[in-house]
């Protein structure tokens, strides 16, 4: 990853490809990382009132991580949407508040088999998300966190959303 920018404003591009010019110098050729195009658009009145706020908030701190953050931060905040959204989608549907304090691992549990596509997605988001830590990966020999996963998590939430009927 490069950070193109200042300290302040920056973007995060990955380096595509590298070759060499007739002249020698090395042109890099740069695919800026964005969440555009992988979230939807939400439609808002489909969101339960209570929640709407909060849904917007994880919602934009997703997407402003996939801007400028590395693959870590990005799971961790698709792991704080899909929670929070799972959590309200079955507080409402269960008509049990308790549910939107329920961790992702628990909610995905919980989310009935003919909602198979919700609880996958529901499942490997909080895969992913002990995949970061290093004693998850020690504990299980799996490998660390790479610019394709993050693109995986984002693109998850966007089927999470459209899933739940929250999206235009």
């Amino acid at each position: 990853l490069v950070a193109l920018g200042t300290r302040n404003a920056f973007t995060l591009c990955r380096i595509v490809d590298i070759e060499q010019t007739v002249t020698g110098e090395d042109l890099l050729t740069l695919r800026a990382r964005g969440a555009l195009g992988i979230l939807p658009e939400l439609n808002e009145m489909a969101i339960p009132e209570d929640a709407r706020s909060k849904v917007s908030e994880t919602i934009s701190k997703l997407s402003d991580a996939a801007y400028r953050a590395g693959p870590e931060s990005v799971i961790d905040r698709a792991r704080d949407v899909a929670q929070w959204c799972l959590g309200v989608w079955m507080a409402t549907n269960r008509n049990d508040p308790k549910w939107r304090l329920t961790d992702l691992g628990s909610l995905a549990k919980a989310i009935p088999d003919e909602r198979a596509v919700l609880k996958s997605v529901a499942q490997v988001l909080a895969r992913l998300h002990s995949r970061g830590k290093p004693n998850e990966q020690e504990r299980h020999g799996t490998r660390p966190l790479v610019e394709g996963d993050a693109e995986f998590a984002l693109a998850a939430i966007g089927e999470l959303l459209r899933e739940l009927g929250w999206a235009k």
